[in-house]
Order: structure tokens, then sequence, then C-alpha cells
């Protein structure tokens, strides 16, 4: 049908046919490494990476609206680059606040973001020489 009968497989192949689990994680891979990030997501990691953990001081570090930032922090999160904690409820009320929710880089994040900060400095136009007068 269509022409797709290449997906279709004999019952000989399934013993050398990969997990669904494992080609999910091999396609997940694949399209991360071939994806660049956006600015708003360069934003956020280097706000995080800069010690500035939760949604507001993200927000107030990076001057993104709200709309922006807590979906990219829960993409970055979801592709594994960042990792999240909710704090204490207790030590939350002590001060009379809401609990925050608390964001690190991983290990793929500090690598992404060093990548991603490469490849946007690279576009940057290189300064001219002055010339002496």
């Amino acid at each position: 049908m269509w022409g797709l009968g290449f997906f279709h497989t004999t019952p000989n192949h399934e013993q050398s046919k990969p997990s669904t689990a494992v080609r999910r994680l091999s396609y997940v891979a694949i399209l991360l490494s071939m994806r660049r990030l956006s600015i708003t997501a360069v934003s956020v990691l280097h706000a995080v990476a800069d010690g500035y953990q939760y949604g507001f001081d993200v927000i107030d570090q990076t001057g993104l609206p709200s709309g922006t930032v807590y979906p990219a922090l829960s993409r970055l999160e979801r592709d594994g680059l960042l990792r999240s904690a909710w704090e204490d409820e207790q030590h939350a009320r002590a001060e009379g606040r809401p609990a925050r929710r608390y964001y690190k880089l991983t290990a793929p994040g500090v690598r992404a973001l060093a990548e991603a900060t490469s490849y946007y400095r690279a576009m940057l136009p290189s300064p001219k020489p002055r010339t002496a007068r």
C-alpha cells in the first residue's frame, strides 16, 4: 500500500529488531542532535546555568514573559537538558509564599548550552580591526 511495504517485517526478523524503547531513544537522540536550540532556549539555559533556578528568577534574568519561559522550561526538562525538583512545602509556607520548582542543568544541558553558545557566537560579525590615525 502506497509503497510502504518496507515497514513490514517477517517473523524471522522479529528477534533481531531492537525494542520499541531503544528505537524511540535512538530516534530522539538523532532529532536532538539535528536541531539547534532557539535563542529562547539558550537564554533560559544560560540563566539556569548562572544560578537563576526557579521560574520568576529566570523571567527576571532573561526579560522574557512567563508565557515563554514556563513552556521553555518544560520542553528543556522533557528533552533532558534540565531537571527540576519542588522545594519543601513547609519551607515555602514559612516564608509566606507558594513552593518553588527549582531547575538545574543536566550534563547534556551543559553540553547543549556550550554548543549553542558557540554556534550563535560564530554567527556574530567579527569586529573590524581599527586603523591607526
